[in-house]
């Protein structure tokens, strides 16, 4: 049987709601800290080997240590998550800190990790008329850490995403129709600032693209991300945030596609921020397959879109080769925002079944 995620459904306060996630998924949670601190941040300390602040080994308590030193900015920033923290805290038996880490991971030493191929489709370029949405989320995890969560906050619509246990802010849709995707984008070492993790629980509080634009505005972030967006108007866009500024790309053509490198300006012309020759080749095929499929795009193509192999092995559907090395397609999500569905398949698409969740 093809592997899928634990689905989990939370609600109440936001107390309340960390209090819940805390007791039903910590096991998995307590395996996540370890991954962090175990495998992310040794890895990350390995690709910034010549950085002065990456001069690890670090050990796990100056690794906690350092989340004191994102607590004012989420106190100023998104002060109720910090409830959930704490929920989470009580609930798993962890620490505070342990919570907080949850939610900067790599961030806390300042680096970046990862791939994903993202897209957003506008009603009209669909077959049915209406946004499609979505990504291959390329990460090197054990699928068992990952989650999809339904949530209904008391102060803000209910959201549906997949995302890490002890984790209450990744890809997905809320109930205002606001849907979310991410890659990652290149950059060299950061101040203290917002993890993307704390954007995307605040994204989720959003009614509409206007409301994420003034919230971009105010994002002081750590490092550069990719956000491509749409909202119940049918608006569709794509946000590079990054910690000098802010791209965004409109969709002239009635769709984006996203790799891991940067499309707007200034930072697609820096010579430093020069992309990896997969993002490249992921980023044309899609979107030559965008290209060819417009007006046809519907969910069932956008799953064999998603499990294309064309220029393997740095082809849309990744394959690890080397384990320990390589980092493989770990899901791949497609969102019908307006209808409030999620469709996720749990490791590489040509492979596994899709599930459909609903709001």
């Amino acid at each position: 049987m093809a592997p899928r995620f634990q689905f989990v459904r939370v609600q109440g306060s936001r107390y309340e709601i960390g209090c819940q996630l805390g007791e039903l998924l910590r096991e998995k949670i307590l395996r996540v800290i370890d991954q962090i601190i175990d495998a992310e941040i040794p890895d990350n300390c390995r690709r910034r080997s010549g950085s002065q602040q990456l001069r690890g080994p670090f050990t796990r308590e100056q690794i906690l240590a350092r989340t004191h030193d994102f607590v004012p900015r989420f106190e100023s920033y998104c002060p109720t998550m910090l409830d959930e923290l704490r929920g989470i805290a009580r609930g798993a038996s962890i620490s505070l800190e342990e919570a907080l880490l949850l939610q900067i991971r790599g961030e806390v030493l300042y680096a970046m990790a990862g791939g994903c191929s993202s897209f957003v489709f506008s009603r009209q370029v669909t077959r049915e008329g209406q946004v499609i949405t979505g990504q291959n989320w390329d990460y090197p995890i054990d699928l068992d850490l990952m989650i999809v969560l339904h949530t209904t906050p008391d102060d803000a619509p209910s959201q549906l995403m997949m995302t890490f246990a002890g984790l209450t802010s990744y890809m997905g849709i809320n109930s205002y129709g606001v849907s979310q995707f991410a890659n990652a984008l290149p950059w060299g070492m950061c101040r203290i600032g917002i993890p993307h993790y704390p954007f995307k629980w605040q994204v989720f509080m959003q009614r509409d693209l206007e409301g994420v634009r003034r919230l971009a505005e105010k994002t002081d972030t750590v490092l550069p991300g990719n956000y491509v967006l749409s909202d119940s108007k049918g608006n569709i866009a794509d946000l590079e945030l990054t910690p000098e500024g802010i791209a965004w790309l409109t969709a002239e053509e009635g769709f984006i596609v996203h790799t891991n490198h940067f499309l707007g300006e200034p930072f697609a012309s820096r010579p430093d921020l020069e992309p990896r020759p997969d993002s490249l080749t992921r980023y044309e095929r899609l979107r030559i397959l965008a290209e060819q499929n417009l007006g046809a795009i519907d969910v069932p193509l956008m799953q064999q879109i998603l499990a294309d192999h064309e220029n393997y092995p740095v082809s849309l559907c990744r394959h690890v080769l080397e384990p320990g090395t390589d980092t493989g397609t770990a899901a791949s999500l497609i969102a019908e925002p307006e209808k409030g569905l999620l469709h996720v398949c749990a490791g590489n698409p040509c492979l596994g079944e899709f599930v459909t969740y609903s709001l």
